[in-house]
């Protein structure tokens, strides 16, 4: 494999990271207490009566609407209101409205942010990644076996000119 630079060991190395340290106020024991209850509670009703009674003494059973001297119809006068509303100009209206917009700015600027924003409190020099002794990665292909083949025609690899051999793996088509 040396010969056409495939590699037989490939390393990762991580580099020495030191330990982070995870400070935090998180209480190690919560206790709950239950309050002290009474076993039974007991509700007295001695005076609570047995039954309770409605009584409508002097309401009348009937109820009469008299209508007595109510007038057949109720006549509208409108003869005082007129018939069109005229409205005039006022004498001393301007003929035409001028705005002065020249105190107007032209530009509006905000003042007061700053140029830099900086962060101040303590920022860790260095986050360490642990990794295990043996590093290993699990990798699963599902599915039928992949047949390889490789062919290399040795004076094409090892010669000179415009048709050297190049590798490639492909897929055979089954027979």
């Amino acid at each position: 494999m040396g010969d056409i630079g495939i590699p037989s060991i490939i390393k990762v190395l991580a580099p020495d990271m030191p330990d982070i340290r995870v400070i935090h106020d998180i209480p190690t024991l919560v206790r709950i207490e239950p309050v002290n209850l009474p076993k039974s509670i007991s509700i007295d009703a001695v005076s609570i009566p047995k039954q309770i009674k409605v009584i409508n003494e002097n309401v009348p059973t009937e109820i009469k609407l008299i209508a007595e001297n109510l007038p057949k119809s109720i006549p509208i006068d409108a003869s005082s209101i007129p018939r069109s509303i005229m409205l005039e100009v006022a004498p001393d209206f301007p003929k035409s409205i001028r705005l002065d917009a020249s105190e107007i700015p032209d530009k509006i600027q905000v003042v007061g942010i700053p140029k830099n924003i900086s962060l101040v409190g303590e920022i860790p020099s260095e986050i360490k990644l642990v990794m295990p002794d043996k590093p290993e990665v699990e990798l699963v292909y599902k599915g039928a076996p992949i047949e390889v083949k490789i062919q290399l025609d040795v004076n094409r690899l090892t010669g000179e000119g415009e048709k050297l051999q190049c590798v490639a793996i492909v897929p055979c088509n089954p027979q």
